[in-house]
């Protein structure tokens, strides 16, 4: 499958697994907010596992992997991994445990984190109320005002976008900063994803 998103993975980050295997050249968009997306389905991320990134500087960040979650190949979106991960030189929160568990059914399909069901069946939606109901989604479960503000103004730069091939660059903004929250988003991801193709012209 083409990756769309391949003009936008502008550094290269090395992994260092625990068991001594070194992996050069992990193409991603970048690093944000303590998470990083890479569009690929060959690497075996693991918990533990440390990131390099060199600064222009010269300067090596190091960063620990601390949670690593797949997202299957969607249409023209690739199979991807989010990692959740903290630079070792910062002092480091401990974390809430939690687990994960992603139940799909059928075609539309699901994915429910504590066995809650936050999900809508999205099936032939026009564009405008895509929005509308991707913005509602996030109202009900993101709390912090701050987080919320950045998603609606990202959501606002998507539905502006949408046709240009500048969509393409506001899909991947929203998606980094929307990691955490797949749970509500995952049934409108298809539509998404076709929004994502009418815009750049890419086909699977």
């Amino acid at each position: 499958m083409i990756n769309p998103f391949a003009e936008f993975e502008r550094e290269s980050l090395k992994l260092l697994k625990q068991d001594g295997t070194v992996v050069e050249g992990l193409r991603t968009t970048g690093i944000s907010k303590g998470k990083v997306i890479f569009f690929r389905e060959d690497v075996d991320f693991q918990e533990g596992d440390m990131l390099e990134r060199r600064l222009p500087s010269g300067r090596v960040e190091t960063f620990q992997i601390d949670d690593v979650e797949y997202v299957a190949a969607l249409d023209v979106v690739p199979g991807h991994y989010t990692l959740r991960i903290t630079n070792v030189a910062k002092p480091k929160s401990t974390p809430m445990p939690y687990s994960v568990t992603y139940n799909l059914h059928g075609s539309n399909t699901r994915v429910n984190i504590h066995s809650t069901d936050y999900s809508h069946n999205v099936v032939g939606i026009d564009p405008a109320d895509l929005f509308k109901k991707v913005e509602e989604a996030l109202v009900g479960v993101v709390s912090d005002a701050a987080e919320l503000g950045e998603l609606k103004q990202q959501l606002a730069d998507m539905r502006a976008a949408q046709g240009q091939p500048t969509f393409t660059t506001t899909y991947v903004k929203f998606m980094e900063i929307a990691a955490d929250h797949m749970t509500v988003l995952a049934p409108f991801l298809p539509a998404l994803a076709q929004l994502l193709v009418l815009s750049s012209g890419v086909t699977g």
